[in-house]
């Protein structure tokens, strides 16, 4: 909880805006979703292998059909840009410098 940010999820600001992604995620979400395929630039998704909170199979692998490059940092969970900056940075780094 306090190693990778947990607690932090526990701040009244953090469940108001939470609340409201979760409002906005359930009406736009498909819209989105289905202009996927016209992006141009450069995307990336990393996912922890044992993230509980989105499952890398349902919500991070089918996106590699739209051009995203997929990386999964095994033993990892959710909350790895907190715990692990480094490999998280280098990982936008790297899509970064696909940008031409």
């Amino acid at each position: 909880m306090i190693r990778a940010g947990g607690q932090l999820g526990f701040r009244p600001i953090a469940f108001v805006t939470a609340s409201e992604d979760l409002l906005g995620y359930e009406a736009t979400m498909e819209a989105q979703a289905a202009r996927y395929g016209e992006l141009t630039m450069p995307r990336g998704l990393l996912f922890g292998s044992d993230d509980a909170v989105l499952s890398p199979d349902e919500h991070g692998k089918p996106l590699q059909q739209f051009g995203f490059v997929y990386e999964e940092l095994p033993g990892l969970g959710h909350m790895f840009p907190l715990s692990e900056p480094k490999l998280t940075a280098d990982f936008i780094r790297r899509i970064a410098a696909q940008v031409k």
